[in-house]
Protein backbone atom coordinates (compact mmCIF):
# COMPACT_ATOMS: atom_id res chain seq x y z
CA UNK A 1 0.00 0.00 0.00
CA UNK A 2 1.46 3.68 -0.97
CA UNK A 3 0.34 6.78 0.16
CA UNK A 4 -0.06 9.40 -2.22
CA UNK A 5 1.33 13.05 -1.64
CA UNK A 6 -0.67 15.77 -1.90
CA UNK A 7 1.04 19.43 -2.14
CA UNK A 8 0.11 21.70 0.21
CA UNK A 9 -1.25 23.81 -2.29
CA UNK A 10 -3.98 21.63 -3.20
CA UNK A 11 -4.34 20.64 0.83
CA UNK A 12 -8.00 22.20 2.72
CA UNK A 13 -8.16 21.50 6.43
CA UNK A 14 -11.97 20.41 6.95
CA UNK A 15 -11.62 19.85 10.99
CA UNK A 16 -11.32 22.69 13.62
CA UNK A 17 -8.33 21.05 14.78
CA UNK A 18 -6.75 20.87 11.08
CA UNK A 19 -7.45 24.33 11.06
CA UNK A 20 -5.91 25.71 14.16
CA UNK A 21 -2.81 23.52 13.57
CA UNK A 22 -2.31 25.57 9.75
CA UNK A 23 -3.42 28.67 11.17
CA UNK A 24 -0.89 28.03 13.78
CA UNK A 25 1.93 26.74 11.98
CA UNK A 26 1.65 28.75 8.95
CA UNK A 27 2.40 31.63 11.66
CA UNK A 28 4.92 30.65 13.04
CA UNK A 29 6.60 30.00 9.35
CA UNK A 30 5.60 33.61 8.81
CA UNK A 31 6.56 35.38 11.84
CA UNK A 32 10.16 33.49 11.69
CA UNK A 33 10.13 34.99 7.92
CA UNK A 34 9.42 38.59 8.79
CA UNK A 35 11.87 38.03 11.86
CA UNK A 36 14.72 37.58 9.80
CA UNK A 37 13.52 39.95 7.38
CA UNK A 38 12.24 37.86 4.70
CA UNK A 39 12.85 34.51 3.39
CA UNK A 40 16.09 33.09 1.82
CA UNK A 41 15.59 31.40 -1.47
CA UNK A 42 15.67 27.91 -0.05
CA UNK A 43 12.39 29.37 1.94
CA UNK A 44 10.79 29.64 -1.23
CA UNK A 45 9.12 26.56 -2.47
CA UNK A 46 7.20 26.56 1.06
CA UNK A 47 6.03 29.81 0.91
CA UNK A 48 4.97 29.83 -2.64
CA UNK A 49 2.98 26.78 -1.60
CA UNK A 50 1.69 28.83 1.63
CA UNK A 51 0.85 31.32 -0.66
CA UNK A 52 -1.03 29.08 -3.78
CA UNK A 53 -2.71 26.96 -1.02
CA UNK A 54 -3.93 30.42 0.75
CA UNK A 55 -5.03 32.06 -2.56
CA UNK A 56 -7.75 29.38 -2.86
CA UNK A 57 -11.20 30.49 -2.04
CA UNK A 58 -12.53 27.06 -0.52
CA UNK A 59 -8.87 27.70 1.69
CA UNK A 60 -10.23 30.91 2.89
CA UNK A 61 -13.72 30.12 3.27
CA UNK A 62 -12.19 27.37 5.44
CA UNK A 63 -11.27 30.16 8.02
CA UNK A 64 -12.50 32.21 10.17
CA UNK A 65 -11.94 36.48 9.83
CA UNK A 66 -9.82 35.79 12.81
CA UNK A 67 -8.10 33.21 11.67
CA UNK A 68 -7.38 34.70 8.43
CA UNK A 69 -6.02 38.30 10.55
CA UNK A 70 -4.19 35.96 12.60
CA UNK A 71 -2.23 34.94 9.78
CA UNK A 72 -1.88 38.36 8.10
CA UNK A 73 -0.87 40.06 11.53
CA UNK A 74 1.95 37.38 11.77
CA UNK A 75 3.48 39.38 8.73
CA UNK A 76 4.20 42.45 11.20
CA UNK A 77 5.34 46.07 9.44
CA UNK A 78 6.32 43.95 6.41
CA UNK A 79 1.90 44.05 5.34
CA UNK A 80 2.09 47.89 6.16
CA UNK A 81 1.01 50.16 3.62
CA UNK A 82 4.57 51.36 4.00
CA UNK A 83 6.25 48.70 2.00
CA UNK A 84 4.89 48.32 -1.43
CA UNK A 85 3.72 44.56 -0.82
CA UNK A 86 1.19 46.39 2.33
CA UNK A 87 0.05 48.81 0.17
CA UNK A 88 -1.01 46.29 -2.71
CA UNK A 89 -2.56 43.70 -0.09
CA UNK A 90 -4.16 46.41 2.15
CA UNK A 91 -5.55 48.56 -1.00
CA UNK A 92 -5.78 51.65 0.86
CA UNK A 93 -7.24 53.60 -2.31
CA UNK A 94 -9.40 50.50 -2.75
CA UNK A 95 -7.36 49.15 -5.54
CA UNK A 96 -3.94 47.87 -5.08
CA UNK A 97 -2.86 51.54 -6.62
CA UNK A 98 -0.06 50.82 -8.95
CA UNK A 99 0.73 54.31 -9.79
CA UNK A 100 1.25 54.39 -5.95
CA UNK A 101 3.45 51.30 -6.16
CA UNK A 102 5.78 52.81 -8.85
CA UNK A 103 6.10 55.94 -6.65
CA UNK A 104 7.43 54.05 -3.54
CA UNK A 105 9.25 51.59 -6.00
CA UNK A 106 11.35 54.84 -7.58
CA UNK A 107 11.51 56.95 -4.78
CA UNK A 108 13.06 53.84 -3.04
CA UNK A 109 15.53 53.52 -6.23
CA UNK A 110 16.40 57.37 -6.23
CA UNK A 111 17.59 57.34 -2.59
CA UNK A 112 19.36 54.22 -2.79
CA UNK A 113 21.26 55.64 -5.83
CA UNK A 114 21.97 58.72 -3.22
CA UNK A 115 24.28 57.11 -1.35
Amino acid sequence: MSIQAVPLSQFIPTSSTQIQTVVQSTGSFIRNLATKGGPDQTDYPLLDSVFQQFSQPAFQNALSAEQQASIHDSFGPALSPETIQGWAFQKPLGYAGDFKIIEKYTIFIDLQSLN
